[in-house]
């Protein structure tokens, strides 16, 4: 058995050299296929598995208004008020999401936004 290893590496070698072309696509596919691999993984990594970097991240609570459709957003004034009477959080801290568009010369950009308060976490 292992005689029949070392006789298939030998016969891949001499294969590989003697095709200089295919052997060079096919490193440069496997470095291209381990390189997406290894970047889309850092970036999973990062947004999923990684801790957030706030003391305490498993604390982190999401609070909103329920509306007859749904989810939906909440006041100024809701939020001002959740504040002011709050005796269950440390902090309540508000923030929002959107885009705007942007235009130039030939070019409509629609860019995201956010925004929060000013005390954010701390």
């Amino acid at each position: 058995m292992l005689g029949d290893l070392w006789r298939n590496l030998r016969y891949g070698a001499r294969t590989l050299l003697k095709n200089p072309g295919f052997t060079t696509m096919a490193v440069l596919t496997l470095a291209l296929g381990i390189g997406a691999t290894t970047a889309i993984f850092s970036v999973v990594y990062a947004t999923l598995f990684e801790a957030m970097p706030y003391p305490k991240p498993e604390q982190l609570m999401m609070v909103w208004t329920m509306t007859p459709n749904g989810r939906g957003g909440t006041s100024v004034a809701d939020y001002l008020e959740w504040k002011r009477r709050s005796e269950s959080f440390q902090y309540i801290e508000a923030w929002t999401g959107g885009s705007f568009n942007v235009s130039t010369v030939g070019i409509d950009t629609s860019t995201p936004t956010a925004g929060s308060s000013a005390n954010r976490f701390g």
